[in-house]
C-alpha cells in the first residue's frame, strides 16, 4: 500500500531539544510547569514525535520533573530515561547528585535557590548511579562547542531583529546592549540585568518581555545549533519563534498549485483517556524494534511527504492514519475488556442477534439486563427460543488522529522546529569548543 510503503527513516534519525521544561521560559515565555502538562508532553513525544533530548539542568531544576523522578507512578519521565527514548544530557558523567551544587556555584538562579534541598541531592544520586550502569542508553554527552557563545552570537542577530521590530523601544534595548555587555552575556545575566534596570527604572516592562522573548529564542536554538553533528535532523521544541530564523524552509515542492492540505494531528484527550497511567505500555512502544514503533515511523514519513510534497494525497494520508491509530488502539486495548460472551439465559424476539458493548463493564453490564428484562415483557407470543448475547469487546477504533483544516497560527503555539544544517553549520563557525573542565 503506497501509504506505508516506506519506513520512516528520517524519524528515526531524529532527535528533539525539549525547551519546554525550561525554567526561564516557564517565567518569561510559557512553558511546562505542571506533571500533567509534562506528561501530556511525553505522550505526544512517544506516540506522535521524536526521541527526546533534556538538558540535565531542567532534570534537577524542573519542579514537574523532579516530581515524576522521586514519584515515578505520577509520571513515564523516569521509564522513558531507562528506556533510552528521553537522554539526559549530561556534563558531569550522569552525576545528578552533585549538579544542583555545581549550577549554584556557576550562580544560576534557579539551582541557588535549590542548594539546601539535601533530599532532592540524595535521590537523584541514586538515580543516576543506576542510570550510569547504562550510561549509553540514558545519557548523551554535553556537546563539544561552547553553548553560551553560540548563545551570545544567536542573540546579537535576534537583539537586531528585536530592535527593527520595535522602533518605539530603541533607546530601552541599546541602554540593555550596552550593561548587559559588561557581563559574560549568557542567559541567566539577561535576566539578572533586566531585572536590575526594571527596578532602577531604565527599562519598561514592553521592554523586559521583549528582552526575555530574544534571550529564550537564542538559547533553544543554540542547542539545536550545539547538538549538530551532520547526521541526524535536530528539532527544537519551544514556544514559536519571534526573533530567530534558523528553521528548515520547506521551500516549493510541487510544479503545480496545490490545494490546502488537512491536517492530520494526534487527538490528546482520546490518547490520555486510552493510556491512562499505564506507563508500562508506554515504555514499550518507544522501542525501536517494537511494532507499534514501527507503524509509528511509517505513519511519520507519510506525513511528512504529504505536507512537503505531493507524493501522497489525502486518501493515502487518510489511510495511513487508520492504521497507526489500529495499531496503537490494540497495544492500549483495555485489560478490563476480554473479549468473554456472557449468555443471560434470557429470551429474545427472533432474529435481534447478539448486542455488542463498548462501554464499561459496569454500565455495559446494567445496560443490557435493562435490554433483556424489557425485551422479556412483551407478549409471549413474540418471542423466539434464541438466548441474549452480550460480548465485551475492546473499546473503538480508531480516534487517536483527527483531521481538519488548518487552524489560524498562533505565536503561542508550541510546536518541534526543524534546524536548517547549512544554517547551524554557518552558526558554528568560530564557536570556541568547550574547556573539559567546563563540560
Amino acid at each position: 500500500m503506497a501509504a506505508v510503503s516506506r519506513p520512516g527513516d528520517r524519524h528515526r534519525n531524529a532527535l528533539t531539544y525539549c525547551g519546554l521544561v525550561d525554567d526561564f521560559a516557564a517565567r518569561h515565555t510559557g512553558a511546562l510547569t505542571s506533571v500533567d502538562e509534562l506528561n501530556r508532553q511525553l505522550l505526544l513525544a512517544v506516540l506522535f514525535g521524536d526521541p527526546l533530548l533534556v538538558n540535565d539542568g531542567y532534570v534537577v531544576t524542573h519542579s514537574a520533573i523532579r516530581k515524576a523522578v522521586i514519584k515515578p507512578r505520577s509520571s513515564p519521565f523516569r521509564k522513558l530515561v531507562e528506556e533510552g527514548y528521553v537522554k539526559i544530557l549530561t556534563r558531569k558523567g550522569g552525576d545528578l547528585g552533585s549538579l544542583i551544587e555545581v549550577m549554584a556555584s556557576q550562580s544560576i538562579t534557579s539551582a541557588k535557590l535549590l542548594n539546601n534541598d539535601s533530599k532532592a541531592k540524595k535521590h537523584f544520586a541514586k538515580w543516576g548511579t543506576n542510570l550510569q550502569r547504562d550510561f549509553d542508553r540514558c545519557f548523551r554527552p554535553w556537546p563539544e562547542y561552547d553553548t553560551s557563545s553560540i548563545f551570545r552570537k544567536i542573540a546579537k542577530d535576534a537583539h537586531s531583529r528585536a530592535l527593527a521590530a520595535h522602533p518605539d523601544l530603541e533607546d530601552e534595548l541599546a541602554a540593555f546592549d550596552v550593561a548587559v555587555s559588561q557581563t559574560e552575556g549568557r542567559r541567566t545575566e539577561w535576566e539578572d540585568t533586566a531585572t536590575r534596570l526594571v527596578a532602577e527604572g531604565k527599562l519598561s516592562e514592553p521592554g523586559r518581555h521583549t528582552l526575555m522573548q530574544v534571550a529564550n529564542d537564542a538559547y533553544q536554538y543554540s542547542w539545536g545549533c550545539a547538538l549538530f553533528d551532520g547526521k541526524a535532523s535536530i528539532r527544537v521544541q519551544t514556544r514559536t519563534p519571534k526573533y530567530v530564523m534558523l528553521d528548515r524552509p520547506v521551500g516549493e515542492v510541487t510544479s503545480e498549485r496545490r490545494e490546502p492540505v488537512k491536517v492530520f494531528a494526534p487527538d490528546l484527550e482520546i490518547a490520555q483517556k486510552r493510556v491512562r497511567t499505564d506507563w508500562d505500555r508506554v515504555a514499550q512502544m518507544a522501542r525501536p524494534s517494537h511494532d507499534v514503533s514501527l507503524a509509528k515511523s511509517q505513519y511519520l514519513d507519510t506525513l511528512d511527504r504529504y505536507y512537503t510534497s505531493d507524493e501522497f494525497d489525502e486518501k493515502e494520508m487518510r489511510e495511513a492514519a487508520k492504521i497507526y491509530s489500529k495499531e496503537l488502539s490494540q497495544h492500549f486495548k483495555s485489560k478490563a475488556l476480554p473479549e468473554i460472551v456472557f449468555d443471560y439465559g434470557f429470551p429474545v424476539l427472533a432474529g435481534i442477534g447478539a448486542f455488542v458493548a463498548t462501554a464499561p463493564a459496569g454500565p455495559v453490564v446494567a445496560t443490557a439486563v435493562g435490554i433483556a428484562v424489557g425485551i422479556a415483557g412483551t407478549k409471549a407470543d413474540r418471542l423466539g427460543g434464541e438466548h441474549f448475547l452480550m460480548k465485551l469487546v475492546p473499546g473503538p477504533r480508531g480516534g487517536w488522529i483527527t483531521e481538519g483544516t488548518p487552524p489560524p497560527p498562533s505565536q503561542d503555539s508550541a510546536s518541534s522546529f526543524e534546524v536548517d544544517p547549512s544554517r547551524a553549520a554557518s552558526v558554528l563557525k568560530g564557536v570556541p569548543l568547550f574547556d573539559s573542565a567546563d563540560r
